[in-house]
């Protein structure tokens, strides 16, 4: 089954986003995060789209073409779990970020 024909007519555009951690800074014993966001097409929830004998998402899941760790969908930042996947498709499941993250990807995020 083509799942690319099916991103293009129902999907929405979200920011997948990538950790990057700097060097270890001696003097703190910390290390600065930084963020590097793309923007990708993704089925979110639970949308009938007449496949949902191959594909069934709750309002828990999306699903992408491609692996990620963390995603930002209307403002709000999620880290994913993967659920599942088959060919070229990746079906998570997503919780709220908590903690002082959730600020820093929100900061970062392009406009």
């Amino acid at each position: 089954m083509q799942f690319w024909t099916v991103f293009l007519n129902h999907g929405e555009r979200i920011w997948t986003v990538t950790r990057q951690k700097g060097e270890l800074d001696v003097e703190t014993g910390l290390r600065p995060r930084g963020y590097q966001f793309k923007r990708e097409l993704a089925i979110i929830g639970s949308k009938n789209l007449g496949f949902s004998s191959h594909l069934h998402l709750d309002e828990s899941s999306i699903a992408l073409a491609k692996e990620v760790e963390l995603v930002v969908i209307d403002g709000k930042a999620y880290v994913t779990e993967l659920k599942a996947s088959m060919e070229s498709l990746y079906i998570y499941k997503i919780d709220k970020v908590k903690g002082s993250e959730y600020d820093l990807i929100l900061a970062q995020v392009p406009a």
